[in-house]
């Protein structure tokens, strides 16, 4: 039987191909819980300091160094060991003073790539998944990893990249899903290449939109939610 809150474990074999780890060598890996990112594209903050990064050695260190307030995730101290952590995210040790990125690796996995040196002003990018408007004009962005900004640009569209500062969320700058620019592919068989815009096909209710792209390995089209701008068309 689960215990209150869901599983807090899950089976190495069956995990999501996003976890870089050794499906053999254990039995068990710890399981999200629901939150921002989903589970598929993410993994939990536990799994990220002891499996990723290696800064605990076992469930024990690693629940003992975020009940002690050690570890920022996006700007924010964060105590729980199976909070889900996605592309992009933002993962700061106070005590050593080391900051990591999470990224993805040639075969769309989740690594966590540690800063030269820790950003002062902390940043993100975030993806646009839906677009609302109020009762009060007031425009409101939702974005991949949960967030909902409030905006005064309506030019932005779904599909738009938006820089933010964290923790407070405000828009820096944004990049448009456009033919030129450079987008990181966040799904499907070409997940974790970063590759040119070179069309955008409009879809249909029945068919998604769909983005061509070429690159280094040739040509290559995939659904529009796999596409995520990283770079601005230099003009």
């Amino acid at each position: 039987m689960a215990s209150k809150g869901g599983k807090k474990h899950e089976k190495r074999l069956v995990s999501s191909k996003i976890r870089k780890l050794s499906r053999k060598h254990k039995k068990w890996t710890i399981r999200s819980k629901p939150g921002p990112n989903t589970r598929k594209k993410s993994v939990p903050l536990g799994f990220v300091l002891r499996d990723l990064i290696g800064v605990t050695s076992n469930a024990r260190e690693t629940k003992l160094i975020l009940t002690e307030g050690k570890v920022e995730l996006n700007g924010k101290t964060e105590k729980d060991h199976r909070i889900p952590v996605g592309l992009f995210d933002l993962i700061y040790l106070k005590d050593l003073d080391v900051e990591y990125r999470m990224l993805f690796d040639q075969k769309g996995r989740l690594y966590a790539e540690e800063s030269k040196k820790p950003e002062k002003d902390k940043t993100k990018l975030v993806k646009v998944v839906n677009k609302k408007v109020t009762r009060k004009a007031k425009i409101i962005l939702i974005t991949n990893d949960g967030r909902t900004i409030e905006s005064k640009d309506s030019k932005i569209k779904v599909g738009t990249t938006l820089k933010i500062s964290i923790p407070e969320q405000k828009i820096l700058t944004h990049l448009k899903l456009e033919k030129g620019q450079n987008a990181l592919i966040i799904g499907g068989k070409h997940s974790g290449e970063t590759s040119k815009i070179s069309e955008i096909s409009e879809g249909t209710i029945r068919r998604p939109k769909l983005v061509s792209f070429e690159g280094k390995n040739g040509k290559f089209k995939t659904v529009v939610d796999n596409v995520f701008v990283v770079e601005g068309v230099k003009k």
